[in-house]
């Protein structure tokens, strides 16, 4: 406790041109983070959905109620959020004198759902919708935290 209340007090003496410096390289480390980010959350999706389609291959039930149904599901239940996401950032944040926060939303809106058709499409052979999905609802967040803050 007294070496971080040591460390708090001693900030107080570290001149102002150290934390404008600090500002700036994490400016643009930020994007750095954000990309590894955004990889690590594709590389989770496909890695569940991969998962998931291995269990349905190797089950030997042949109902409509299996793993690709689970998928399917978990991909609506994501989306589904996406667009709750969005019609309550257009609600909160998106009023008539805040063109930049309609433009955040709007961007937000018209690229996840051309990078989900992208996906979704033979342009993209290992596309899936559940990684799709998952982007799309990072993306929604990664808008809300940008105008809640």
């Amino acid at each position: 406790v007294f070496l971080l209340a040591g460390l708090l007090v001693s900030t107080l003496f570290i001149d102002n041109d150290f934390f404008e410096a600090y500002r700036e390289a994490a400016r643009y480390l930020s994007f750095l983070f954000l990309l590894l980010q955004i990889l690590l959350l594709i590389d989770f999706a496909y890695t569940w959905n991969e998962t998931w389609l291995s269990y349905d291959e190797d089950g030997d039930d042949e109902s409509c109620c299996g793993w690709k149904l689970a998928i399917l599901l978990s991909a609506a239940f994501l989306y589904l959020a996406s667009i709750g996401g969005w019609v309550l950032l257009y609600v909160y944040f998106g009023g008539s004198a805040c063109p930049a926060q309609q433009t955040v939303i709007s961007l937000t809106l018209i690229l996840s759902l051309a990078l989900t058709a992208v996906s979704c499409s033979k342009i993209a052979p290992h596309g899936t919708l559940l990684t799709s999905a998952s982007v799309t609802a990072y993306a929604t967040y990664l808008a809300y935290s940008a105008l809640a803050s």
